[in-house]
């Protein structure tokens, strides 16, 4: 499954070009996405792609959901193919629910290059990417270590740069 706005940066075009080689090797799998569709013809345009390679039956693309945590718990993999993220929430959340995670090789995901179950790779490369799901799918649930990765850490480490930002915002239109 892969959770993110519907714009050509979360790449969720890749993700269908690769699922396709992944359904050839793993009959049962499906394929779940999410998100709020901020670019409608691109939204249109990773339906036709579903349609056009005949994947209508096996994937499903669906535009924003409430329950995030539920679809994180059903899955066996996350997959986020993203060209760039400045800090990515549902990244987090699929780390701390375990599920196994193939993501692109971005600065913003290496913390994780370590963590058990993670996969970060250049996504542009449809082969790897499909091989990298197909592992994935064979492997458990894993415990990670996301000490100081909370919503709570995040706003702490953030907050001094607001702070700045607004102190010389205000110092500006004296």
């Amino acid at each position: 499954m892969q959770i993110g706005r519907y714009t050509s940066v979360k790449n969720q075009l890749q993700t269908v070009h690769a699922f396709k080689e992944v359904a050839q090797q793993v009959t049962l799998a499906r394929l779940l996405l999410v998100g709020v569709v901020e670019d409608p013809a691109y939204f249109t345009a990773v339906k036709d792609l579903v349609a056009k390679l005949g994947l209508e039956q096996r994937v499903i693309v669906e535009g924003p959901r409430s329950d995030v945590s539920d679809i994180l718990f059903k899955a066996s993999v996350f997959s986020m193919p993203s060209r760039s993220e400045g800090h990515s929430i549902a990244f987090l959340e699929a780390l701390a629910s375990g599920v196994p995670i193939v993501a692109s090789d971005i600065r913003p995901f290496c913390f994780a290059a370590d963590f058990p179950a993670v996969h970060l790779l250049d996504p542009e490369d449809t082969s790897a990417y499909a091989r990298a799901l197909v592992t994935a799918l064979g492997e458990k649930r894993a415990q990670r270590p996301l000490g100081g990765l909370t919503l709570a850490d995040t706003a702490e480490h953030y907050l001094p740069v607001a702070r700045q930002v607004t102190g010389y915002m205000a110092g500006a239109s004296a």
